[in-house]
């Protein structure tokens, strides 16, 4: 599993815990987003800061803000690990 640096505010999170590959990878194209994040579309972010809800009654999907998963304590990259961020905020292993 990967971690990454969330795009809004800036916390590690992981792949697993988020919505990360639904957003990095736009698999809901015609999804709402949440004014608060709109500006954030398409970029990497933590399960506080966006996840997807699905409304299966109207076939809508929208991107709202999230709440932490409480999986690991929500922390900054630390510096060895903003030395290693790459492509859409994941961090690289040595």
């Amino acid at each position: 599993m990967s971690i990454f640096v969330c795009s809004k505010c800036g916390c590690v999170d992981n792949t697993a815990t988020s919505s990360y590959w639904s957003i990095v990878h736009n698999l809901f194209p015609g999804a709402e987003w949440d004014e608060s994040i709109k500006d954030y579309k398409g970029k990497p972010l933590c399960s506080e800061c966006c996840k997807v809800k699905i409304n299966n009654e109207e076939n809508k999907v929208r991107y709202v803000p999230g709440k932490w998963h409480g999986k690991f304590p929500k922390e900054p990259p630390t510096d060895d690990q903003k030395r290693r961020i790459g492509r859409n905020g994941i961090i690289e292993p040595y």
